[in-house]
């Protein structure tokens, strides 16, 4: 697991093209992002992250007009499935399959 803060300049993007082992959550602490992946497109802000590069996404897009600042967790795939694994109690047959958006003021995001 690796977790640092990001600091963005305005009119940036971020394009993930190929299969990455791990997943990259991004947590917007000030300002909004827009995310694209899998036919849909994603405001996130303080209040909702976004999971980009998962093991399973052939593409994604990072993109924002205003300068943001964000905590960026990325967490290896083996790790995730070992987690998981423990958890069950039984091997996990797949990569585990997040959302693409993840709200952070309700339930498992607070």
């Amino acid at each position: 697991m690796f977790i640092h803060q990001a600091r963005l300049g305005a009119g940036f993007a971020i394009e993930g093209r190929q299969a990455d082992p791990h997943y990259v959550v991004f947590l917007p602490l000030r300002g909004c992002i827009e995310a694209s992946a899998l036919g849909s497109s994603i405001v996130c802000d303080p209040r909702r992250a976004f999971i980009l590069c998962r093991p399973t996404m052939p593409a994604a897009l990072l993109r924002a007009q205003a300068p943001v600042t964000a905590l960026v967790l990325r967490l290896s795939q083996a790790a995730v499935a070992r987690q998981l694994a423990a958890l069950l109690g039984e091997p996990v047959d797949a990569a585990p399959e997040f959302a693409l958006a993840m709200d952070l003021t309700e339930g498992y995001g607070q």
